[in-house]
């Protein structure tokens, strides 16, 4: 298509230069030279702020995966690089952000899920959040707390926790945060 636009314009321009004579063709083209440095230019800016966002992005996700590995002592770093690609394919395939799946992940590990296990639990803290029309870090609270309260945080238990916690948000009028913010007093 730019291929198409820019034949176009060639044309366009040629034309305009016949009908204007070489002192018009001079000027256009001084024109049309002033105005590609300026696109140029405004297009490089764009590619330098994109990149310099990447950059920004990328640092922020090392920075908060740094904090998760704070809970992980002994970790090695092949380990490291493992969980790292594991929250982005989380977040790939759940659509939430590394910096909603990064503090998720980080909650559930300080909760005492196993590092092995932890994705598991964050899958189904992530269907019941959906459900919950909660964040993930919320579910992870709630089904965290709960769990422990009991001392079972098998996969089953955290199961059945997310389907009653979302039975009772169903039925009552209360949301996942106030149930994660409350739940540790009842039981």
């Amino acid at each position: 298509m730019l291929r198409a636009i820019g034949a176009g314009l060639i044309l366009d321009v040629n034309k305009a230069a016949d009908q204007a004579g070489t002192a018009g063709a001079k000027t256009l083209n001084q024109k049309l030279s002033v105005g590609m440095k300026k696109a140029a230019t405004v297009g490089g800016a764009a590619i330098g702020a994109f990149v310099a966002g990447g950059v920004q992005e990328f640092s922020g996700f090392q920075e908060s995966m740094n904090e998760v590995f704070t809970l992980l002592p002994g970790i090695t770093k092949d380990a490291m690089g493992k969980m790292e690609q594991d929250v982005e394919a989380f977040s790939r395939a759940t659509g939430r952000t590394t910096d909603e799946v990064i503090p998720a992940l980080y909650q559930a590990l300080s909760a005492g899920v196993p590092q092995d296990n932890v994705f598991a639990f964050l899958e189904t803290a992530n269907k019941a959040a959906v459900a919950g029309v909660a964040s993930t870090e919320d579910s992870v609270n709630l089904l965290s707390a709960v769990t422990k309260a009991y001392g079972d945080t098998s996969q089953g238990a955290v199961d059945k926790v997310a389907d009653l916690a979302f039975q009772t948000v169903k039925l009552g009028q209360t949301t996942f945060p106030e149930l994660a913010a409350s739940i540790g007093k009842v039981t």
